[in-house]
């Protein structure tokens, strides 16, 4: 039979511990305390995290920097687009009777005035509007001047801003039309170039605009 006693029993006082002391173990032993130790972060790891944040950083900044030109080359491709069919618009008010007598049928056609936007002549008439002469290219099926027309568009209102050069060839072709309506109208083609401000001389984009302008049903043929 076994029994169990406290020291306390015979007078003598429980054993206390407080930090950085001894303790006994059940065998005696004298038995140190543990500590936790805490794990900094070592310079190596700071190495690493540094190159890390530095490589995602460039990453983020390169695709930041080409959304920036993408939206640059949108914006102009927009421009040029709207200025070429703000050409052929123009073109289209001069009316059948007009283009036939004026520019189809003289032996010297005059170039067309037209109007195209510019944000830095604020002094025009009207405002913002800068004047452009284009000559026909060709007339029929006969060439009657070889050169693109050029002209430098603004695309800020910054007179010290670069601008957007464009070039222009305009053709026009009168239809008699086929069949049992006739249809008499001039079709009016512009093709256009452009390129960004300071991109090279080879990086050239184009486009076609063409409208028609009507004169009438003449009725069938006879």
């Amino acid at each position: 039979m076994y029994c169990t006693h406290s020291s306390h029993m015979y007078g003598e006082k429980p054993r206390t511990w407080s930090p950085g002391t001894h303790r006994e173990n059940i065998s005696g032993q004298s038995v140190r305390p543990t500590r936790k130790r805490t794990r900094g972060v070592t310079l190596v790891e700071v190495m690493v995290a540094t190159v890390v944040f530095s490589i995602l950083s460039l990453g983020i900044t390169a695709t930041y920097i080409q959304s920036l030109r993408y939206a640059k080359i949108i914006s102009h491709r927009t421009q040029a687009i709207n200025t070429a069919m703000s050409i052929v618009e123009q073109l289209r008010e001069k009316g059948y009777t007009d283009l036939l007598s004026d520019y189809y049928l003289a032996t010297t056609p005059p170039d067309f005035n037209v109007k195209i936007v510019d944000p830095t002549a604020s002094s025009a008439v009207p405002s913002y509007y800068a004047d452009l002469a284009i000559p026909i290219n060709v007339r029929g099926s006969t060439t009657l001047d070889s050169s693109w027309t050029e002209v430098d568009v603004s695309v800020d209102s910054d007179p010290a801003a670069p601008k957007m050069p464009m070039k222009f060839w305009l053709s026009i072709n009168r239809d008699n039309g086929t069949g049992t309506d006739l249809h008499e109208v001039f079709q009016i083609q512009l093709s256009y170039q452009w390129r960004s401000p300071g991109a090279t001389s080879t990086s050239w984009k184009t486009g076609n605009m063409r409208i028609t302008a009507p004169k009438k049903t003449v009725g069938p043929a006879s």
